[in-house]
């Protein structure tokens, strides 16, 4: 029997019990569907969140410290090498100290961190609506100080636009050893100008670093690298660690999101593919009605010269056509819906005022596996009651009754 004879006769008979087949056809339609549009959904949060990770500049930021050496130090000579280093574009340190502010009679413990204006960069303090500064004071004028939110509630200000420019006293505990052997702090008390405020629960400050370095400290907690591309940033880590330093950047946390997306994927898909069993269960049925239906047919087309490999190959025409007709029509269905789900959203979020995103993405090279699956289910739900039919006698067929 020629292929395209096969392939007209498998039609008609699906044509011939139209609404079984149509039915059928919607349950792994909506098995495939269920697959395609849940993982849909975990493909999209995860590009998603990798995107916001890969768009900000934290991607090309790489965090170093000293691993608790007593030879190595991050120092002013260490800054130095590291922005020798090849692709280098900013180096920032930054040095934490322990503190006092005083204000209105008001004292609060407070963490400071001595730091230079690209280390602004970094934290996002030079962008709207702060637009912060750490400009070293010219004359009598009082160095900045960048102060929280948070620090500044406990002085019971709930509007710090209206305290701007105000005298603050730091209370500063330095250990001045340069060999770090003794733990005795020297407490440095210096006014400051509240330069400006950023949203933080937490109590925190800045300050020029170089007020730090007037008490003779050239000894920073951590240092801040901007690499000039997302692909060197290994690169200038190995380079870092080399010269014996920890390093750590937000790069690492991919490898891990990736992950945890991946199994949400399948667990998503998971939920899909028990609605395409229980589909494929119909499907087992539709096919096995068919046969006990048409027992009679395969005695006549035997008898008259069709061979078991033409049965088989009918039967399994019939099932994968059921297979591939579902599966398109649930990839058409879960991208639609998908679509029109992502075009909802995202006019809510422009109406809300914040930005459109993609719930839903459909890699095409896992629409393509979505089709080899839908043709595999059809062979494996089929493949039973195809070679049922292809073995029954002839004789026995033609006395069915």
């Amino acid at each position: 029997m020629r292929n395209i004879d096969l392939l007209n006769l498998s039609l008609g008979n699906l044509l011939a019990n139209r609404l079984r087949t149509i039915l059928t056809i919607c349950g792994v339609s909506i098995g495939i569907g269920a697959i395609l549009f849940l993982v849909s959904l975990g493909f999209g949060l995860q590009n998603l969140t990798i995107n916001q990770i890969v768009k900000s500049s934290a991607l090309t930021t790489i965090d170093v410290t000293n691993p608790n050496s007593s030879i190595l130090k991050l120092d002013s000579g260490t800054i130095d090498k590291i922005r020798l280093i090849p692709h280098v574009e900013t180096v920032s340190a930054y040095t934490s100290l322990s503190a006092q502010i005083s204000f209105n009679n008001t004292v609060t413990d407070c963490a400071v961190n001595g730091v230079d204006e690209s280390y602004l960069d970094f934290v996002g303090l030079r962008t709207n609506p702060i637009k912060a500064e750490l400009k070293s004071p010219g004359g009598s004028e009082l160095p900045p100080v960048i102060i929280s939110t948070g620090a500044l509630k406990l002085f019971g200000i709930t509007k710090p636009e209206n305290v701007l420019g105000n005298e603050i006293d730091l209370n500063l505990f330095i250990n001045t050893d340069k060999e770090e052997k003794s733990e005795e702090l020297t407490q440095i008390q210096k006014k400051f100008r509240l330069a400006a405020f950023f949203e933080d629960s937490a109590s925190i400050a800045y300050i020029p670093v170089s007020e730090i370095k007037k008490a003779g400290i050239d000894k920073h907690t951590g240092v801040k690298v901007k690499v000039d591309e997302i692909g060197n940033n290994s690169a200038v880590r190995e380079t870092i660690a080399n010269l014996g330093f920890s390093t750590k950047s937000v790069s690492d946390m991919i490898d891990q999101v990736q992950k945890i997306f991946k199994i949400i994927e399948w667990v998503l898909g998971g939920f899909g593919i028990i609605a395409l069993f229980v589909a494929s269960i119909g499907m087992f049925n539709t096919m096995t009605i068919a046969l006990l239906e048409r027992t009679r047919d395969i005695g006549v087309m035997k008898a008259i010269g069709a061979r078991k490999g033409d049965i088989l190959k009918m039967f399994l025409t019939e099932s994968i056509l059921i297979g591939v007709i579902g599966g398109i029509t649930g990839i058409v269905l879960a991208i639609g819906l998908g679509k029109i789900i992502n075009f909802g959203v995202n006019i809510l979020a422009e109406r809300a005022g914040g930005q459109a995103v993609s719930l839903f993405y459909t890699p095409w090279n896992f629409v393509i596996f979505i089709l080899i699956f839908s043709f595999a289910v059809g062979v494996l739900t089929g493949i039973y009651p195809a070679k049922r039919a292809s073995n029954l006698n002839p004789l026995d067929a033609l006395r069915y009754e």
